[in-house]
């Protein structure tokens, strides 16, 4: 599958998403409704087929949760790394 291209304006707002997500792991320990919608926008953005799937959302939460840098590269890496469920 092919990377797509973001605009700036998308890529800052994936920016700004995974920021509040991020913050809100931090000082909540968990995520509220909104940032979980925050969460599912922010793998549309970068094309996830199911970004509603919870084993995805987990595993993105995850790689958002650590320090490592190139957190848009390892969702990317996340996202088109699946295979599709049957």
């Amino acid at each position: 599958m092919l990377e797509t291209k973001l605009s700036p304006e998308e890529k800052r707002r994936l920016e700004r998403y995974i920021q509040d997500i991020k913050w809100s792991l931090r000082h909540k320990g968990s995520l509220d409704f909104l940032t979980q919608q925050k969460l599912r926008i922010a793998l549309t953005l970068l094309d996830a087929k199911q970004p509603g799937d919870k084993v995805l959302q987990a595993d993105a939460k995850e790689i958002i949760w650590d320090e490592k840098p190139f957190e848009e590269r390892r969702l990317r890496k996340l996202i088109n790394g699946r295979r599709a469920r049957q």
